[in-house]
């Protein structure tokens, strides 16, 4: 009896040890994604308001200053472009790396890991949209050959990509609204750490609500807008 006992307080003692890691580790791991969430945030976030900001003002120089005063503003578009591209890629890869860690497969419910899969999916096709952008905007100045192969490419890609990521937020707004999804008896375990970024750096343009005032019937030339600008 004192024998069966011993195992059984041994045994108790165990599963509350290994509980209490794996609970702490689940913890961290929520600590981690609203960690990279925030840094997202905060380093990605307000270049991708001043690129739209940017964006705008050469469609606004097109309509009221003429070609040259464009292409300064376009200029200074597409090095933000550049920017934003170069911090985008490096968020990527380190939220890739959580995605993909054995911890993250093993102890983030099957939901959630999907959700976080499809977000980072979402700012990839963005990403590469941004890319296609560049590829357009430097090789329609340095030859200003409407025909050139390269633009065509460019632009192909950028429809591609924008249903792709319009796909994707499809995807995002059904799981959403499906309750169901979220009965796993892990998800009102997490305790998610309050978010750093302040609001300010949710206060992206609206680019489509932007262009209809630029663009009014009036307005001459009627450029149509750019996929990546659109989505925010």
């Amino acid at each position: 009896m004192k024998r069966l006992i011993k195992v059984i307080v041994l045994l108790f003692l165990f599963v509350s040890v290994v509980g209490t890691i794996v609970f702490v580790r689940f913890q961290q791991i929520i600590k981690e994604e609203v960690s990279l969430t925030d840094e997202r945030c905060l380093k990605i976030n307000p270049i991708v308001i001043e690129r739209k900001k940017a964006y705008l003002s050469s469609m606004q120089a097109m309509v009221t200053s003429g070609k040259e005063a464009f292409i300064e503003e376009n200029k200074k578009y597409v090095n933000l472009l550049k920017r934003n591209v170069d911090v985008e890629s490096d968020w990527s890869a380190k939220y890739k790396k959580l995605l993909n860690r054995w911890d993250f497969k093993l102890l983030i419910p099957p939901i959630l890991q999907k959700t976080a899969r499809l977000r980072w999916e979402s700012h990839v096709y963005e990403n590469e949209t941004s890319k296609n952008m560049i590829a357009l905007t430097e090789s329609f100045f340095k030859d200003g050959n409407e025909n050139n192969p390269k633009l065509k490419d460019a632009s192909d890609n950028i429809e591609i990509l924008a249903k792709q990521r319009n796909d994707v937020e499809v995807e995002l707004e059904t799981l959403a609204n499906d309750t169901s999804l979220y009965k796993d008896f892990r998800i009102p375990l997490m305790r998610a750490p309050k978010s750093k970024c302040p609001e300010e750096n949710f206060n992206i343009p609206d680019v489509q609500k932007e262009l209809e005032k630029i663009f009014t019937p009036e307005a001459s030339p009627s450029i149509p807008p750019v996929p990546n600008e659109i989505k925010n």
